[in-house]
Parts: C-alpha cells; structure tokens; sequence
C-alpha cells in the first residue's frame, strides 16, 4: 500500500490518477444521460401531440450523450498536463502497449518525418468535417484501425490495416498513435503549451542518456522529455539514477555480499 501511494502522488502521476477518476465521472454521467434519453424517448411515443411539441426535436444517443463534456475535459487536461489521456485513457493506445514485445528505435529523422502524417490527416479530417452538409464526411469515424478490431466487425480492408499497425507496435512502440492518430495531433499542439511536463529526474538531470534508450515512442529529445510527444508513460523512471527508488534499490544491492548477490 505504501508503494501505490507513493506512485500515486508523484507529481508526473496525479494528473494520470485526475484523469481515471474524471474517466469513471463521465462514465456514470453518459449512463446518466442514456437513462433520461431513454425516458424522453418513451414519452415522444406514448405522449400526446402537444406534449411532444413541448420536447427537445433531438433526443441525443450513444455515443454523444457525454462527447462534448468529455473532449473538453481531455483539450484542458492536455494544456494542462501533457498527453495524459494518451497514458491513461486511451484504448487504443493501450492495446498497442500490450503489443510491444521487441522496441526498436526508429531513426530520429524517419520518426520525425513520419510524425508529421498525422497532421496532415488531422488538416484534412477538418476540411471534410467543415464542409456543407451534403458532402460533409466525418474520415476519421470511418477511417479509424481499431474501431473494428474492437467490435469484431467492419469492413475487411480497415480490419487488415488494424491488425497490420497491431503487428508494426510488437516493434515500434504506438506506431498508429505516433504517426497517424488526429486525436495524438491535436493533443500534440495543445501540450506544447502545457503548464507542467514531465520532468525525468527529481531533481538535477544527469544527462547520462538512459531515458532515451528506455523510451520506446522516441519522445526523450536531448535528453529532455519532449512536451508533444512524451505520452507519460514513465518508462524513463525506472532507469534514472536520480530517481529515490532506484538509488535505494543500488545502495541495498552495494551493502550487500558480493557471492549473495551473484548467487541470485
């Protein structure tokens, strides 16, 4: 209990911990909200022609019945805190953690230029959403790897595309989240802003270079954590020298004999 909380209460953490709990509120208030949905929609075939003039002309449904408080909610928590929702919500991104097996490093100027596809998705899912409303196309609804692999269901080209990115993150970590995601775009542009980042080291940086090798999604830049790309996922901790716990774990590994430590 004493090690969760104190996972739990570093500060790169609590906003990860806010958002879980932010996640659970907006869960029960869409449950919420689909209880009176169904309660108007009982009253719209029961009730009389005047009772029905008197209500709503739209009676919202799944999966709108809380998606306007919800990205609100994760647009702040991104100029807030960074891409935490990346960490801690995303199922997407989850299932590609799950995946990860072998991470390669993906050359700095490959990553970079490939980073910059999923702008130009998300520039092009705004003019299509943008436009007049008989040629208005929401791409990124349709176009979306996952939703299928989710549901077991959709068109067979989107399921092979989804289980081809599962197959490229055994290796690259969150290729599809690093690359081609629209929401990682825009969550990218707020978090240069954010008011905190994560900060590697508790206090002095080492510059020693293990955080960029323990980073599997290349967001450690000169040996700093990068606000855009850095997706809290804190991998960097458990290599840090600087970090309480590790220099704990080494100082009980030196106090120890040298033949029972190599006896393990």
């Amino acid at each position: 209990m004493e090690n969760l909380i104190k996972i739990i209460t570093k500060p790169d953490n609590v906003a990860i911990v806010v958002m879980m709990f932010m996640v659970a509120f907006f869960t029960w208030l869409a449950f919420r909200e689909a209880l009176r949905n169904d309660r108007e929609r009982k009253k719209s075939t029961a009730g009389s022609d005047e009772e029905s003039q008197t209500r709503p002309d739209k009676i919202n449904t799944w999966p709108f019945l809380a998606k306007k408080e919800f990205i609100i909610t994760i647009l702040v928590f991104a100029l807030l805190f960074g891409r935490v929702f990346c960490s801690g919500v995303c199922p997407f991104g989850g299932i590609q953690d799950l995946v990860l097996l072998k991470p390669v490093r993906v050359p700095r100027r490959l990553d970079k230029s490939l980073g910059l596809l999923k702008y130009v998705y998300l520039a092009v899912a705004l003019w299509f959403a943008t436009r007049p409303a008989d040629t208005r196309d929401y791409i990124i609804c349709r176009f979306d790897p996952f939703v299928g692999l989710f549901r077991f269901s959709g068109p067979g080209y989107m399921l092979i595309i989804g289980g081809v990115l599962l197959a490229l993150s055994i290796f690259v970590g969150r290729a599809y989240c690093r690359y081609l995601c629209p929401y990682g775009a825009l969550l990218a542009i707020l978090s240069r802003f954010s008011w905190k980042r994560v900060t590697i080291t508790p206090d002095n940086e080492l510059d020693c270079g293990l955080c960029t090798d323990a980073c599997p999604f290349g967001a450690i830049e000169k040996m700093r954590a990068a606000r855009s790309s850095c997706l809290h996922c804190v991998l960097c901790y458990a290599t840090c020298p600087r970090e309480p716990a590790n220099r704990d774990l080494r100082r009980d590994e030196e106090d120890r004999p040298s033949a029972q430590r190599w006896s393990e």
